[in-house]
C-alpha cells in the first residue's frame, strides 16, 4: 500500500495500491508510443497544446496549491507560486 501523508499533521490523506509489473510495463509502452507521436507533431501544435495545459493549470491554481500544501507541507504562498 502506498500512502500520501500530510508531513505537518502525519494524517494519511489517501492510500493507493501499487501497480503490478505488467501494468507498469503497459504504461511505459504507452508512454513510449505517445512520445514518438509527440515528436512528429508540429511545433505550432505542440505549443498550442502546452499553452492550453498552462491555462488549465492556472485555472485550478488554488486547488493545486491546497493539495501541495497538504501533501508536501509547502506554505500556500509557495505552492501558489510554483
Amino acid at each position: 500500500m502506498i500512502a500520501s501523508v500530510n508531513p505537518f499533521t502525519g494524517v494519511t490523506l489517501r492510500t493507493f495500491e501499487p501497480h503490478s509489473e505488467a501494468e507498469v510495463a503497459r504504461r511505459l509502452e504507452l508512454a513510449h508510443r505517445t512520445f514518438h507521436h509527440w515528436r512528429t507533431t508540429s511545433f505550432e501544435e505542440r505549443a498550442a497544446k502546452l499553452r492550453r495545459a498552462g491555462e488549465l493549470l492556472e485555472a485550478e491554481n488554488s486547488r493545486f496549491a491546497e493539495l501541495m500544501t497538504a501533501e508536501m507541507g509547502k506554505t500556500i504562498g509557495a505552492a501558489e507560486a510554483e
